[in-house]
């Protein structure tokens, strides 16, 4: 199980010990930005693995979206990879990922911008 919530990042040694109070508890814990993924052992990758599973989709089916480092792994496990841009621009160790396209608005428009590059290779596809 996994389970996402806000949190203010007051410091990054707060976290380390959050972390390790959590991991002490045989729990993990992913932080991105202003949210925190609290689970009972697994990744987002294990997670989309097991939706894959659930709705019996072809990994190539699938697209990975992120913006913060808690989200390279997902990122580099599916062909299709959209890294969303951040008010200070794109997390640097998503802005490498090799095949990631990147899109230039912020936030929820670069999900738009995400699914109109998706409609628009579904529609060359189609022809």
């Amino acid at each position: 199980d996994l389970h996402s919530f806000p949190t203010r990042r007051s410091s990054d040694l707060h976290i380390e010990r959050l972390r390790q109070a959590i991991a002490d508890a045989e729990l993990s814990l992913s932080v991105g930005g202003d949210w925190c993924i609290l689970g009972s052992g697994g990744s987002k990758v294990a997670a989309a693995y097991r939706l894959i599973e659930l709705e019996e989709l072809a990994p190539d089916h699938v697209v990975a979206i992120g913006n913060e480092a808690n989200d390279e792994a997902l990122l580099r496990e599916f062909p299709t990879a959209f890294v969303i841009r951040n008010a200070g621009g794109h997390h640097p160790s998503l802005a490498a990922i090799a095949g990631a396209a990147r899109c230039h608005a912020e936030g929820p428009l670069g999900w738009l911008e995400m699914i109109d590059a998706l409609d628009r290779a579904s529609q060359g596809a189609d022809q």
